[in-house]
């Protein structure tokens, strides 16, 4: 057996977490609706998920910053796109909110989400489990 690659460790921790998400997203867009308006309105809230985004986005790039045309670009994006959020979050949250708004305010556009989230969780989390 070999062993497994970082983007592979990677991918079996965060394709399941996006999968499990946005599953609930799709199941009740409202009540994630109420948690994301809840969570901007509290700064203390914005902020640690500020840090912990920016923790795992840090995370993922330190162990795996690989520019290779294959999936593993995927694992590098995400930590790039978690380190942004993370310091969008931490830095300016009034602005991410702007940003989410108008996912808010379209439950349409919240199950979209939850489909593509989900379609993410499963690649990842097959890649990183070997299942093709």
């Amino acid at each position: 057996m070999e062993p497994i690659t970082t983007a592979e460790l990677i991918a079996r921790i965060v394709g399941p977490i996006y999968a499990i998400v946005s599953l609930g997203l799709l199941f009740s867009p409202d009540t994630y609706r109420k948690i994301t308006v809840q969570f901007f309105e509290q700064s203390a809230l914005s902020y640690l998920g500020g840090i912990l985004a920016l923790a795992m986005g840090v995370a993922i790039l330190t162990f795996h910053f690989v520019w290779r045309a294959d999936w593993t670009l995927l694992v590098t994006v995400l930590g790039c796109l978690a380190t942004a959020k993370g310091a969008a979050l931490t830095m300016a949250p009034k602005w991410m909110l702007g940003v989410w708004q108008p996912l808010l305010d379209r439950p349409g556009l919240l199950r979209v989400g939850g489909l593509a989230g989900l379609a993410l969780g499963l690649f990842l989390a097959a890649k990183g489990y070997g299942v093709f």
